[in-house]
């Protein structure tokens, strides 16, 4: 008996130093993207300029380019009358080559793209004046006149932000602009994003924040918690078309000339509030004081659901985990939420999921409701093998730049209420399956349960014992089929 115990005892050991070094490891992690930021995402060359390749065309032939690296030297440096100086250095020998790149072989300067901005431009007319279709150095635009006075100009950050992303890619604008360098407004005109991301950034008039800003000096805005990386985006977008432009055509309309503009995106103190609701729901699931009945799991399950879901409608997920390597930079609020849901899955077997996720919560409830349910005639360890291979999947296309693939989780989708999307009825009809077939999104689909059932796993020795016996079992199965063959 003693030797059990001591035993056990052992094993609790090595379980909690498993767990202190997973921790450590996750510190070290946060740590080092708080210093220093996001890592730098490699794009496909020149997906900074739409990704055609086209705007390369000037190569040396004879030269193998596939180990070289291309970089746009500094605007500082630039040589105008539509042509840009590249650099091109080789890895190998660090060599330098100078390219010229013609920038009106860019998208941003093809002609079915001038139409189009004009026909967007022209549904303004009535409000702005007339419309018609100028061209600059790098980018098409409209002026907008009354009784022959120039009154506006039409921006567009179509062909010209490709490489700045918001949770699902770059996000299309239009930006109105007064020739004394006002910005009267900004639209949204398209995007991946979730649509109730951008109901919410709407709502809560973050676009309003634009109105009436002063080109001559750097400007702030209030991020949207629940939908920094959108927000930011926008801001950022604005920022570069209006620094594209400023040499041309710009300074042709300004008695001043547009210096280096800057629009600062910050979360206000407000997520602190945010932060500390959610630790509230953690703690609450953590403690071990109030037994967890029936009645206290559906109260929590449907303030979960409110909270969570339909106010702050913002979820953890398994991209919120990956944009740092993928070179987005995140907020404070959802650095927070990424940290205390992983230590969740570290000591306590993946809180997250089993008492936060109000997608998880939801198809609990509703399940709760239903007179029946149909058991899958499959294995949970086989749904969970299926679960890990569609995650891999996911993930792997994301690093391949399938950037669309990170709207697979439908959390916000659902809580959005967007009658008009196609996706919002397939969360319902998912939901609705999952009432039926007991958790069906979470245990078969959910590549978030998956990523956090596996940091679980990781810290828990049962996984590596079970490894131990699959290894010895299979070295000792050969030996044994040649024992029988002799026989």
């Amino acid at each position: 008996m003693k030797f059990l115990n001591v035993s056990a005892d052992l094993a609790d050991i090595k379980q909690l130093v498993l767990k202190i070094r997973a921790s450590v490891l996750l510190a070290l992690i946060f740590t080092y993207f708080w210093v220093y930021g996001p890592l730098q995402e490699v794009e496909p060359l020149f997906n900074q300029i739409a990704g055609d390749s086209t705007f390369l065309q000037p190569i040396m032939l004879g030269k193998d380019h596939s180990n070289s690296e291309f970089t746009i030297i500094n605007s500082a440096q630039e040589s105008h009358f539509g042509y840009k100086l590249i650099n091109w250095r080789t890895k190998s020998d660090k060599s330098f080559f100078g390219l010229i790149a013609d920038s009106r072989l860019s998208p941003a300067m093809d002609e079915a793209l001038g139409l189009e901005i004009l026909q967007r431009a022209k549904k303004h007319s009535f409000e702005h004046g007339q419309a018609v279709l100028k061209t600059a150095l790098d980018m098409y635009y409209v002026e907008y006149s009354k009784n022959n006075k120039l009154t506006e100009l039409y921006f567009e950050t179509t062909g010209l932000t490709n490489d700045i992303k918001g949770y699902a890619g770059p996000i299309k604008l239009a930006i109105f602009i007064k020739p004394d360098g006002t910005i009267t407004k900004i639209s949204y005109l398209g995007s991946d994003e979730t649509t109730s991301y951008i109901e919410k950034i709407r709502n809560l008039g973050f676009f309003d924040q634009f109105s009436r800003m002063n080109l001559f000096q750097n400007q702030s805005v209030d991020a949207i918690s629940g939908a920094t990386l959108s927000t930011q985006a926008i801001a950022r977008s604005v920022v570069k078309v209006v620094n594209v432009a400023a040499d041309s055509p710009l300074s042709n309309y300004m008695d001043e000339d547009v210096g280096q503009f800057e629009i600062d995106a910050r979360l206000t103190s407000s997520w602190i509030i945010d932060a500390v609701i959610i630790s509230f729901i953690f703690v609450l699931a953590w403690q071990r004081k109030i037994r967890k009945t029936k009645i206290f799991i559906v109260f929590l399950s449907a303030f979960s659901i409110a909270y969570i879901g339909f106010y702050l409608n913002h979820s953890f997920t398994y991209i919120t985990i990956l944009h740092s390597f993928l070179g987005v930079s995140i907020s404070k609020f959802v650095a927070f939420y990424v940290a205390i849901s992983l230590l969740a899955a570290v000591w306590d077997n993946n809180t997250y999921c089993k008492y936060v996720c109000p997608f998880g919560n939801i198809q609990k409830l509703l399940h709760k409701l239903m007179p029946f349910s149909i058991k899958l005639p499959v294995k949970a360890r086989h749904l969970k093998i299926l679960r890990l291979l569609l995650t891999i999947t996911l993930i792997t296309g994301l690093f391949l730049g399938m950037r669309d693939w990170a709207s697979f989780e439908l959390f916000p989708d659902i809580f959005g209420i967007d009658f008009s999307s196609i996706w919002f009825w397939v969360a319902i009809i998912l939901v609705l399956i999952s009432a039926v077939i007991p958790m069906f999104w979470c245990r078969v689909l959910c590549p978030t349960g998956a990523v956090l059932d596996g940091v679980t796993d990781l810290c828990d020795l049962k996984t590596y014992k079970s490894l131990e016996s699959i290894t010895i079992r299979l070295e000792n199965k050969p030996q044994t089929m040649t024992l029988g063959k002799a026989i």
